[in-house]
Formats: C-alpha cells, sequence, structure tokens
C-alpha cells in the first residue's frame, strides 16, 4: 500500500518544464514532452524524460487513482469506494514549446481507451509569444475497452506554444479506468518529430539595471515601478528560500518605514491571519510553533517592532490573502475561527464567545449566520476592532464556495482577490499602499498556469486597479530551498544552475549580489524563468513573457543559507527513489513517520473534543 500510495501521490504533483541546455542530441518532441506517456523514469528514459505531464493541482489531492502499465498503455483506476471520491476525476496536462513553423493548420491524433467513462475529452490551445490563447478546439473522447484512435484537426496560425489538457471523468461510484497509449501532433502535414525541438529566445539584453545594496536604508528608492502604486506585489520564484525571504522583508521594512505602507499581505490563510495579526500589534502570543511563523518570521517580527511604540492609528496591519480550501469536519474555515475564538476567550471570559464558538460550530451552517447577525452589536464590541467583519467575509466567501474540494482548489485566486479587496479597502487609507507577498504564480497578471490553471490574482488585480498596481518577480540564481517531497516532508535542495537562455543565466552574468532590472518591451516574448512551487519538481524552468506579467525583476545572484535542516524521511525518501531497499530499521522508522500525521492529527482532535466539553460545561452553567 505504501508503494501505492508514493505512486499516486508522484505523479499528482503538479510539474513544471525544463529548457535542456543539451538539445543538439537529437531528442524527438515525443522524447522531450513524454508523447508516449512513460510517466515514471527510470535509468532509460531519465536523459529523455524533460517535460514530464502534469495534473492539474486542484484535483492531485482530493482525488486518487491507481496507477499502473501494462502493453505500452499507462493506466489510471478507479476503485468504488474510496473515501475522497466517488468516481475516477482527473486533468493532466502538458504545454509544448512548438518549434518555428509556418504552418495554420495541424492534427492530433490520441491512441488510448478506456471503461465506465461518462465525460472525457481533450483541449488543445494555441497560444501565441504573450501567451494568449488564439485557438481552442475540443476533441472528444468517447474511449472504450479496446485501443482506439481519436483525431482532430486544430488551427495552428501563428501559435508558439501548444496547451493540451485532459479531462477524464467516469461514472459516479463505479470502477472505472483510463489509458493513455499515445499522442501524435502534425504540424502542417509533418509529424513533429520531423522537426528540431527549440529553446526559447536564448539571448537578450537585460536593459538598464540598478545593484541594490540591502545595507542601505533607503535600497529601493530608485525603482521606478513602486513609485505612487496602491498595490505592490512581490511574487517570489520559490517559497522558503532564505535570500529572497530576506530581500522580501527588507524591501518591506523600508517601505513602512518611510512611511508609505499601512498594510502588508501574505499567502497565508485569511481565517488563521487574525492570529498573527494580534501578534504584530504587540499581543502576547506564542506563534513559534504555528504553522507559517517559521516562513514568515522576518515579515512578523518587522511589523511587530515598527508598532511597538505607535498608536492604533498608525499601526500597520497583517492580513492573509489565501483560504483554507480544505473542508472536512475537523479542517475548514469554520473551524478555524473557532479556534481562533477559543484563544481570544481564553483571555477574555466572556460568556457571549462562548456561544458564539458553539454557533460555529453548527452543521447547519445557516445557524452560524443567523446567530452572528443577531448578535453582531455585541460581538463586533467585544472582538478586537473589525475582526467581526473579517469573520463575516471570509465565513460566507468560504461557504459559498461550496463543499467540492476540486472547486474550492480551482477557485482560489478569485478568492485570493476578494480577500485582497476586504483588506484593502478596510486597512488600507487612501494615500497609503499595500504590499503582497505571495507566489509569482499567483501575483502575475496572466495566469497561475502550472499549478492550478487559472486566472491569476495579478489579474483579477490589474482590472481592478489599472494604474494602481505593480508586480515585481523576485528571483534567484544559485542556492538551496526548503520544499515538500512527495509525501509533503519538507527537505533542503539545492536549486537547479539557470538555465542558458533563461532570465536567470543572464542576469548571472551581470556579477552583482542583488539587481534590479526594469520589465521593457524587450521582454514582449517567451523567456525561460525559475517557477518552484510548493513540491520537488523535475524541473524548474517555464517559458513566460516576462512584460505582460511583472513590471520589474529583483534578482539574487547566489543565496547564502548556512541553516541546517535535518529531516528523518529525507534520505529514506532518496533512498526510496533510487529504487534500493530500506533495512527493517529504516522501515521500522519510515513507518512510524508514515504514522506520525495520523498520531498528530488524533491528539489534536481529542483535544479539540475537550475544549468544546468545556465550554458546553461553561454556557451550562452560565444558563
Amino acid at each position: 500500500m505504501k508503494k501505492i500510495l508514493f505512486l499516486i501521490l508522484a505523479f499528482a504533483t503538479p510539474v513544471c518544464l525544463l529548457f535542456p541546455s543539451d538539445l543538439d542530441k537529437k531528442y524527438t518532441f515525443s522524447e522531450l514532452y513524454d508523447l508516449n506517456f512513460k510517466i515514471v523514469k527510470d535509468s532509460t528514459t531519465v536523459t529523455n524524460y524533460f517535460f514530464p505531464w502534469r495534473v492539474n493541482g486542484a484535483y492531485a489531492f482530493s482525488n486518487f487513482y491507481f496507477p499502473s502499465r501494462k502493453d505500452s498503455v499507462y493506466t489510471l483506476s478507479y476503485k468504488n469506494p474510496m473515501p475522497t471520491n466517488k468516481r475516477l476525476e482527473v486533468e493532466m496536462e502538458q504545454r509544448i514549446l512548438l518549434p518555428t513553423h509556418q504552418a495554420t493548420t495541424g492534427q492530433v491524433i490520441f491512441e488510448g481507451k478506456g471503461e465506465a467513462l461518462s465525460g472525457s475529452y481533450l483541449v488543445i490551445d494555441g497560444l501565441n509569444y504573450r501567451e494568449e490563447c488564439i485557438n481552442s478546439d475540443t476533441l472528444s473522447l468517447p474511449l472504450v475497452e479496446t485501443l482506439g484512435k481519436y483525431a482532430l484537426n486544430i488551427s495552428l496560425k501563428d501559435a508558439e506554444l501548444l496547451n493540451l489538457k485532459f479531462h477524464i471523468e467516469g461514472e459516479s461510484e463505479t470502477d472505472a479506468w483510463v489509458g493513455f497509449h499515445k499522442l501524435n501532433i502534425r504540424i502542417g502535414d509533418k509529424d513533429i518529430d520531423s522537426y528540431s525541438p527549440r529553446t526559447a529566445e536564448a539571448t537578450f539584453d537585460p536593459g538598464k539595471w540598478t545593484p541594490i545594496d540591502l545595507a542601505n536604508n533607503d535600497a529601493f528608492k530608485n525603482i521606478e515601478a513602486i513609485q505612487n502604486k496602491k498595490i505592490i506585489a512581490l511574487g517570489e520564484a520559490m517559497h522558503r528560500n532564505y535570500s529572497i525571504n530576506k530581500l522580501a522583508s527588507t524591501f518591506i521594512e523600508q517601505q513602512i518605514k518611510k512611511g508609505n505602507c499601512k498594510l502588508v499581505l501574505i499567502e497565508y490563510p485569511f481565517e488563521r491571519i487574525l492570529l498573527f495579526n494580534n501578534y504584530v500589534i504587540g499581543k502576547e502570543v506564542d506563534l513559534k510553533s504555528k504553522d507559517g511563523y517559521q516562513e514568515f518570521c522576518g515579515v512578523l517580527e518587522t511589523i511587530r517592532a515598527y508598532n511597538k511604540d505607535k498608536n492604533e492609528q498608525d499601526m500597520v496591519y497583517l492580513g492573509g490573502i489565501d483560504y483554507n480550501y480544505f473542508w472536512d469536519e475537523q479542517n475548514n474555515s469554520f473551524s478555524d475561527i473557532f479556534n481562533y475564538i477559543v484563544w481570544l476567550n481564553d483571555r477574555l471570559k466572556r460568556k457571549e464567545l462562548d456561544y458564539f464558538a458553539l454557533a460555529l460550530l453548527e452543521e447547519d451552517k445557516s445557524k452560524t449566520f443567523s446567530f452572528m447577525q443577531k448578535n453582531k452589536d455585541v460581538l463586533q464590541s467585544i472582538l478586537p476592532e473589525k475582526n467581526y467583519e473579517a469573520i463575516d467575509h471570509i465565513l460566507k466567501l468560504s461557504y459559498q464556495t461550496g463543499l467540492n474540494k476540486v472547486n474550492r482548489m480551482a477557485m482560489r485566486d478569485s478568492v485570493m482577490y476578494l480577500n485582497t479587496k476586504f483588506w484593502v479597502s478596510n486597512y488600507c487609507p487612501a494615500n497609503s499602499s499595500t504590499i503582497i507577498y505571495a507566489h509569482s504564480g499567483h501575483v502575475n497578471r496572466i495566469s497561475t498556469h502550472p499549478a492550478v490553471p487559472s486566472l491569476s490574482l495579478g489579474y483579477y488585480l490589474q482590472k481592478e486597479f489599472p494604474t494602481e498596481y505593480t508586480a515585481l518577480l523576485l528571483s534567484v540564481g544559485q542556492g538551496s530551498v526548503l520544499i515538500k517531497d512527495q509525501l509533503s516532508y519538507f527537505n533542503k535542495r539545492e536549486i537547479s544552475l539557470p538555465v542558458p537562455g533563461s532570465l536567470e543565466y543572464q542576469l548571472s552574468k551581470l556579477n552583482e549580489d542583488v539587481v534590479y532590472v526594469p520589465i521593457t518591451s524587450e521582454y514582449d516574448r517567451l523567456i525561460p524563468v525559475r517557477f518552484i512551487a510548493s513540491h520537488e519538481y523535475p524541473s524548474e524552468f517555464l517559458p513566460f513573457n516576462l512584460f505582460r506579467r511583472y513590471d520589474g525583476v529583483l534578482y539574487i545572484n547566489k543565496c547564502k543559507d548556512t541553516r541546517e535542516f535535518i529531516n528523518p524521511m529525507a534520505k529514506l525518501m532518496d533512498k526510496l527513489k533510487s529504487g534500493s531497499k530500506l533495512t527493517d530499521e529504516e522501515s521500522e522508522l519510515f513507518n512510524q513517520e508514515m504514522l506520525k500525521p495520523l498520531k498528530e492529527s488524533g491528539e489534536k482532535a481529542e483535544r479539540r473534543k475537550m475544549k468544546i466539553k468545556e465550554i458546553k460545561e461553561r454556557v451550562e452553567e452560565s444558563l
């Protein structure tokens, strides 16, 4: 079962694209983009497995299936019943950088089979160099148990990228499977493998650039893109990189001290940020053990130190743009607010908050909202300023997105946008600015590709604040990152060296520790850029149009992270991925570590149960 779980998660992880520097070895498109669906790499395929297929992140961790291979067919099977999903449902994507061509039409031919499928199709989008979808076609896939071919003529006029998305859906509560055998692509009258693969633009002029001295108290004063902007977004190319975190903290600190910034928003759940906000305005809160503190401690401590001698109207506030997109009995937006109210009432000792805490546990959430509306004046007088409005906003918004886990994840960036609007309208005065610190996949102006393909937070903010929104990319050339492995255990890993032709490769030639480069029309093309999300990827670079995505780049040449990070699972996972067997002692440790989350979850549930009992007893005594 452990092996099955590992394979499921390994395939469920969304992946990025690498632009290899050794394309002169004459790899075909089928090899580079895995058009034969090899999926799991081994010693014979590692050299030609550059661009793996990726699963839409909205489906990756809420829908489970069993991968296998038989007779050159890669199969995903669903066995009813499953605790997480009632049917086989998955979206799998690939994005191909097309060869230089003059063709206006082409053809896609898929070979596959399946059983008990109710709605399956392949969406083929042609994108131009600006990452704009210019053509879209859909191939219906009425798959049967025997291998069949399904073809569609497509438009390729002005297309430089071809985005392929399989949507597979099985019949409800029924065993189902789908088999992927081969995908043929024709450009004009030629097979795609008759063309030589190309990289994105190999060279470009980085243009005007400015060295950044982080020891200077006004290091960013010459960045024109941030002047007179209402919302300044810092988009990190990866989470948990020491130097990027330090750069972002320094930027935020200097903007706050200049008196420009009154609100800082981070990529953290709205529901859980209320506790953090108490900390930054000076309350005694033990955050050291809280999820997210280590990642954002630089930002948190910067704001807390600034607020130390400030009155309430001059303080800087902290907000969370994200939300709890999971939904189960113990992990949802209402349970998060319950935890916050419990923490608050441990200090305030108000019976009204006990009533509120129990109302949050109502299975019928209309009763929760009814309680809040009925007791609005009382709750507003007890809760910290604007806490009632914040709680009302996030609970209604989260509830309105529904309980479907796929939809909740797919709507993540639109929720981020609505959360941002709430924070800005309630906590950022008219003549002040807001800084957003999040992943570049969210703050750019185009999309969240490749993680959960959708319109990005930056897309919505650009429409809402067309002249007042600016987005800066924060990237690094060399160094390390704390990143989750396939089983979501954190490891410290070295990032890949910049590939030739990439943004980072060109900026490394400047030989500066930190530089700022404004994005001009010179970048209005496809250029490989580093993109690392939450989990380990086989590769780290994607072709992006920087001109449409960002206004500037803050680049760090080398990350200097001397921190030690020891994870008992790291060596075990590395050993398993290499194909080696674990010793009996290692297997025992592996099992202990695998069961630890379940044990911790059980302990958390027991503490929650006892707290609810305690609150009910107090309420009964007060009646």
